[in-house]
């Protein structure tokens, strides 16, 4: 890959991540796969809190390719620690309205408490910081609530 298509990557990128809140991003955490010793960035989560329940969401190719390999998934904690996550997850699955894939690719996961206190310095959003429409055109952050459509959502920060 030549030098402009990166430097072209790196604006898109900087162009979308202009549009993300600061709020969203610090309800962002990477998924980190455990192989033996060794620890690998697999994927990334946005901690959800609904009626004070906290949740990790993010794409469920994550979680089942990681379930494929039969590894486990933690998330950074306090003190540079890491949490493990346990694999009680709830992934959406392929066939749904006829088709051979999953067309929502989402995947949530129920924190215990014993978990959310691990977590507990970390931002998780609300259900009212987010708007759930699946109205493309209208993929854009306003103040009182930070993202108005899930495909922003799931797409960007859920993976």
């Amino acid at each position: 890959m030549g030098t402009h298509n990166i430097a072209t990557k790196r604006e898109i990128y900087h162009k979308i991540a202009s549009f993300i809140p600061p709020e969203a991003w610090r309800s962002t955490v990477a998924i980190v796969l455990i192989d033996g010793e060794e620890l690998h960035q697999f994927g990334t989560g946005t901690l959800l809190s609904v009626a004070d329940q906290p949740f990790i969401v993010t794409a469920a190719h994550v979680i089942k390719t990681a379930y494929e390999y039969n590894k486990s998934l933690c998330v950074p904690g306090e003190d540079r620690s890491f949490v493990q996550l346990p694999a009680t997850w709830v992934c959406s699955a392929e066939g749904q309205y006829g088709t051979s894939e999953d067309p929502f690719d989402i995947a949530v996961l129920k924190l215990d408490p014993v978990t959310a206190d691990r977590l507990r310095g970390k931002s998780f959003l609300r259900l009212n910081d987010v708007s759930l429409t699946n109205d493309l055109a209208t993929g854009i952050f306003g103040r009182s609530h930070f993202l108005t459509n899930s495909w922003v959502f799931w797409g960007f920060i859920g993976i």
